[in-house]
């Protein structure tokens, strides 16, 4: 699970850049509701830059802010779990949800201030007007590294887009968990797996 986390990070900072909560008379395009939504995450960190460094915690609360309500975590979480998620009940559905959005958050919410500077380009997105799913494509130049390519699958619910996986130089978020969280449940079961995320998510709390 440590490997993942790692590989994780790369997929989470670089997609926190871009999206915060927006509100819409009715869904706009999901390439153009990506790039407005990235200027005003960016504007916003970079307006509360001097709070970001005097108080590290304060970016808990501004993931939670424009994060969260851009992400479909149930559906996220099903993929995640795959064939484990039909025998779960729902109260470990529940807790698993919940501690898998509390990782992703904790994990990586602290590093969040490091990207905003970075420059990001819109390919043409897979999508047609009248869709429901769609994946919005980019890049994002890194000062001193390579230039990393960073897709994003959406789909619209009660007409706001929300993500359910994201891929970073073709690695899927979501297969890249899935595979380190079947190991453990296949060894361990699957409340040792929550068990394990729950303690994970205090250490960083913690921390």
């Amino acid at each position: 699970m440590e490997a993942s986390n790692v590989l994780a990070g790369r997929w989470f900072l670089l997609l926190l850049c871009c999206f915060t909560t927006a509100s819409w008379a009715a869904p706009v395009a999901p390439q153009e509701f990506v790039q407005q939504t990235a200027d005003r995450t960016i504007a916003r960190l970079k307006a509360e830059s001097t709070q970001l460094e005097q108080d590290p915690d304060r970016i808990y609360a501004v993931v939670q802010d424009l994060l969260l309500p851009n992400f479909d975590f149930s559906r996220m979480s099903r993929w995640v779990l795959g064939k484990y998620w039909r025998d779960a009940t729902p109260a470990q559905r529940q807790r698993f949800t919940e501690e898998f959005r509390t990782l992703l958050v904790r994990t990586y919410a602290s590093s969040l201030v490091k990207y905003v500077d970075n420059k990001i380009t819109y390919l043409p997105s897979q999508w047609s007007p009248g869709e429901k799913e769609a994946t919005v494509r980019s890049e994002v130049e890194r000062p001193g590294a390579k230039t990393v390519t960073v897709d994003y699958r959406m789909h619209l619910d009660n007409d706001a887009w929300k993500i359910y996986d994201v891929t970073v130089d073709d690695i899927s978020l979501v297969i890249n968990y899935r595979s380190s969280f079947a190991s453990e449940i296949n060894n361990n079961g699957i409340d040792k797996l929550i068990e394990k995320l729950a303690e994970k998510n205090r250490q960083i709390g913690n921390g």
